[in-house]
């Protein structure tokens, strides 16, 4: 059921008349602890002994007479409000509402010890009147302070836990546990089509484009090579001392073997650059992945992965432990830090 306008006016009204009652009644309890100081009332009663006398017989011998009537108050509102709630359905069952509302019923125990939970109540109901647009908490000192500070506290404690954490999986890495193999296991081995594809991809890009861009001269390097080759051999000589053909005979033997080692460098590239290679970054991706976790037959590899992880997860620490957002903000309020777009 939707409370109708004229019950939510009447509830605002109720909200703000009790938030009044109770500031009133927690001033009058700290005044009243501190008349009761021996040093507080000795002062008073030389300073202004009217009213310490009208203080002393008509409120502070009567105390506990006076706070039984905001008792009485609060526990008026508490009912009425259990009993809309209830009218509401505001909640599952209808005695749910003490158990949600428990500092109330706490607060109007007049021992002092419970006396501080009327402070909880004052807060809730701010909070809800925040919440109506009534009081617009974000806009007082206290809130932006509180809201601060209390984001201050928490990345601190956060910071702290997710170092202890690191901490806690770096020492793991060392003494060799399951880390490495649940890492093998549970993110690579899962994510190892993708890894294979990336790879592929990456390959056939590099591949093409550098091959492509120096086509010309690795044709020239193994002309040279070719050249200094022919040059040296004692056969090639010997053929160039064929009378009239010796000459012509060994340059269109060097320009064959040119051709012929080009396109096979040619055709090796593009098969490299095409998605055939993907069998290639497949077999090599299994032989390093299984490397891994053939800890006891490859002991090179497995200290060196320990190692890397190690690293990254001290760089993830030293990152937690050197940002402070809270600090990157305050700067930036400050305009000593300019704001991101």
């Amino acid at each position: 059921m939707m409370p109708r306008k004229s019950e939510n006016k009447a509830m605002l009204v109720i909200d703000l008349a009790m938030v009044a009652l109770l500031i009133v009644n927690l001033l009058l309890i700290s005044f009243d602890w501190m008349f009761s100081l021996e040093e507080v009332n000795r002062f008073f009663a030389s300073q202004t002994p009217v009213f310490f006398r009208f203080y002393n017989s008509n409120v502070h011998d009567h105390f506990l007479t006076i706070d039984l009537v905001f008792v009485a108050i609060f526990l008026t509102e508490f009912t009425i409000s259990w009993i809309v709630a209830s009218v509401r359905h505001t909640y599952h069952r209808w005695f749910f509402y003490p158990f949600i509302h428990w500092y109330d019923l706490l607060g109007c125990i007049p021992l002092n010890a419970f006396r501080v939970a009327r402070l909880l109540r004052i807060i809730t109901i701010t909070y809800r009147l925040h919440q109506l647009r009534v009081f617009p908490l974000e806009k007082t000192y206290l809130y932006r302070k509180a809201k601060k500070y209390s984001e201050i506290i928490l990345e601190e404690i956060s910071d702290r836990v997710v170092e202890n954490i690191i901490d806690q999986a770096q020492a793991e890495v060392k003494e060799a546990g399951p880390t490495l193999d649940k890492v093998v296991k549970e993110v690579l081995r899962p994510k190892q089509g993708l890894i294979v594809e990336w790879a592929s991809e990456q390959l056939r890009q590099g591949v093409e484009l550098s091959f492509e861009q120096q086509k010309g001269d690795i044709r020239d390097y193994l002309q040279h090579l070719i050249s200094d080759a022919f040059s040296r051999n004692k056969n090639v000589s010997r053929l160039e001392q064929i009378p009239m053909a010796g000459k012509a005979l060994t340059s269109t033997l060097e320009k064959a073997i040119v051709d012929i080692v080009y396109n096979i460098a040619d055709t090796s590239m593009r098969d490299l650059a095409s998605p055939r290679n993907r069998a290639l970054v497949v077999g090599a991706t299994e032989i390093v992945l299984g490397a891994i976790e053939r800890k006891e037959e490859d002991s090179s590899l497995h200290p060196i992965i320990l190692d890397i992880i190690f690293e990254i997860l001290e760089m993830v620490k030293k990152q937690v432990s050197y940002t402070k957002r809270w600090k990157i903000k305050e700067l930036r309020e400050k305009g000593i830090l300019p704001e991101t777009t």
